[in-house]
């Protein structure tokens, strides 16, 4: 983008294509994390087994880890807002698998715990091919010296859907049951799908946008890792915390049950880890320049093994009275 001018706050970008992106990606990663949520409860239902509810996460995640590689070499070179269209529609397409199964079949056995599957599957594959793209799309959109700010506004949707999605998701399902719930999940992501198309419209992105000269090929990526160890550290540091944090999603409705909880404490306990990431990034926002990004990053992960720590004392056997209430309950 033009360079020219100085740069625009926050509350400026937010009146660009970048402000409309940020919003409708609050809607895409609201409808997932409801999606997640009430399919991790539907799951546990039908099997009673915190395995299969992990099972739906890996066949969220495996897409991701085989594709992201190709679809990020496809993004440097790419229409990226196309690619991120491809991405989005496939992620739809699970929410509208599991709302056709939930009122042509209905969700009655161990066996449909396998469509939800399924559709994870599809989510992650839409993840895969839109991911890498929506990252890319950024710079291309801002000034460098806006870019932080840029950032700081991309990472909003996660923070707003981690939040309130999974009290959502739980609340929508217990009450109206699973095809409103994923129905509603599925009309959010084709109304950003309709706002992608209308920005793709407004904002003409090169086809071809790596800088002239540099190699866009997987091998290349692969190459740069073999001569940057810091950066494979810091790669194997998101995975290892990415599996710490995978138990917000798949261990709930096991926890809850272990504490004789009613099934909409799945919705809380989710909702309680997004409510502390919103938080820390309001608080810690204001502190990083003083404490240092190093110092605060340790920090987090420390809390983070803290909150794990006491989640795993917390739970005490239910009495059989007490567990037939909470089953009631539910």
């Amino acid at each position: 983008m033009d360079e020219d001018g100085p740069p625009r706050t926050r509350r400026q970008l937010l009146r660009t294509p970048v402000g409309a992106l940020t919003a409708g990606k609050v809607f895409s990663t609201l409808a997932v994390w409801t999606t997640n949520i009430a399919g991790a409860i539907l799951v546990f239902d039908l099997t009673g087994s915190a395995f299969f509810v992990g099972l739906v996460s890996v066949a969220q995640f495996t897409p991701q880890l085989l594709l992201t590689p190709l679809t990020g070499a496809r993004a440097d070179s790419g229409d990226r807002f196309l690619q991120v269209i491809i991405g989005t529609a496939i992620t739809a397409l699970g929410s509208a698998l599991l709302t056709f199964w939930a009122v042509t079949i209905g969700f009655t056995g161990q066996r449909d715990a396998l469509v939800m599957v399924a559709a994870a599957g599809l989510v992650g594959t839409g993840f895969a091919v839109a991911g890498p793209a929506t990252s890319a799309l950024l710079p291309a959109l801002v000034r460098r010296s806006e870019l932080a700010d840029a950032l700081a506004l991309s990472s909003l949707p996660i923070v707003v859907a981690r939040s309130i999605g999974p009290a959502v998701g739980a609340g929508l399902y217990l009450s109206l049951g699973p095809i409103i719930t994923f129905g509603l999940a599925g009309v959010l992501h084709v109304g950003f799908l309709a706002l992608l198309l209308q920005l793709r419209r407004r904002v003409r992105l090169l086809l071809r946008s790596r800088p002239a000269g540099s190699d866009g090929r997987i091998r290349a990526g692969f190459a740069y890792l073999r001569r940057s160890p810091r950066t494979v550290l810091q790669i194997l540091g998101v995975g290892i915390i990415g599996v710490g944090v995978d138990p917000v999603t798949t261990l709930t409705p096991a926890l809850a049950a272990a504490l004789g909880a009613p099934s909409s404490f799945v919705g809380a306990l989710a909702s309680s880890f997004g409510i502390g990431a919103a938080i820390g990034f309001i608080a810690l926002s204001r502190v990083r320049l003083a404490v240092g990004i190093m110092r605060l990053g340790a920090i987090g992960l420390a809390l983070m093994g803290v909150g794990t720590v006491l989640a795993g004392v917390a739970p005490s056997p239910p009495s059989p009275s007490s567990a037939s209430r909470s089953r009631a309950q539910a």
